[in-house]
């Protein structure tokens, strides 16, 4: 069965003036029909 989400290998960078902020570094997901997932983490 084809699942409903999947990401492989996602980056996400932020700038704060000069500093670089990763939020995600290498994260791979899938997520099947009926799952129900949470992610939390530093805001």
């Amino acid at each position: 069965m084809k699942p409903l989400i999947e990401a492989i290998n996602l980056r996400k960078v932020y700038r704060m003036g000069e500093e670089k902020v990763v939020a995600l570094d290498d994260l791979s997901l899938t997520v099947e029909k009926g799952e129900i997932i949470c992610l939390v983490g530093a805001s």
